[in-house]
């Protein structure tokens, strides 16, 4: 998830339609497109989901943007009620109180240059490349653990600077975050130099996560969950998909 070079906060309030319920969830959130997006509203597909999940439920939700890690600490102290999207570790098992049921699935794959020749199949692979990592991100560690020299940027839409550049071959992370910001940053021509590998690292799952400290922490967790089948029941959770990012292969 996308860091921001300075601290920023901003907040939102957000539903589908108007919601007239007195309850407001409180949510630490930052920019992570199409997913979450502090100003960019068509970057904002599962602040989406969400606030009309909770609408349902009659509850208001209150958007405020930090940079990733400090939004997880302050849900963690109880500061705000939730925090989303996150994968899930035995870890956040341990310090939040978590959902059985994901928020959006994706497949985290390789992106790379068509130009350059990038196969894979196991971790030793990314030897034979110059491999991207944002700082604080779950591949970071993985890479360290599994000898693998990476470049390190603190933030995110780097990578895919440095890879047009020829700075970098490969950088990992979720194919629909991927073309989003290839788009966002890119001329229509350079977008079509850039290709992902067929291979999935692995299907990634998000979650919201809700703090243990916050005493609506396992009251909004509940709502959520009840609000959120109601969204998938009627198909309106997968209009919002397509709405944002087109028609979602099942």
């Amino acid at each position: 998830m996308t860091f921001r070079a300075l601290f920023f906060y901003v907040v939102l309030t957000t539903g589908a339609g108007s919601v007239t319920g007195t309850e407001t969830v409180t949510m630490a959130i930052g920019d992570w497109q199409p997913y979450t997006h502090s100003s960019n509203s068509k970057y904002q597909m599962l602040e989406k989901v969400v606030a009309e999940a909770y609408a349902l439920e009659d509850i208001a939700v209150e958007y405020s943007y930090f940079p990733w890690q400090r939004s997880l600490l302050t849900v963690q102290s109880g500061v705000y009620d939730g925090t989303f999207p996150w994968l899930m570790s035995d870890q956040r098992k341990d310090n939040f109180i978590t959902q059985t049921v994901p928020l959006m699935e994706d497949d985290m794959v390789f992106f790379h240059l068509k130009s350059i020749s990038f196969e894979w199949e196991k971790w030793a692979d990314l030897k034979n490349y110059q491999v991207g990592v944002t700082k604080g991100y779950r591949q970071e560690a993985v890479y360290k653990e599994t000898g693998i020299p990476v470049q390190v940027v603190p933030e995110e839409y780097l990578n895919f600077v440095k890879m047009l550049a020829g700075r970098i071959d490969v950088y990992e992370t979720s194919r629909t975050v991927g073309l989003s910001t290839i788009q966002d940053l890119f001329s229509p021509e350079d977008v079509a130099k850039f290709t992902y590998h067929s291979k999935a690292v692995q299907q990634a799952q998000y979650y919201i996560l809700f703090s243990k400290k916050s005493e609506n922490g396992e009251r909004m967790s509940k709502a959520f969950t009840a609000g959120f089948e109601k969204l998938q029941a009627s198909g309106r959770y997968m209009e919002i998909l397509t709405e944002f990012i087109g028609p979602q292969e099942r």
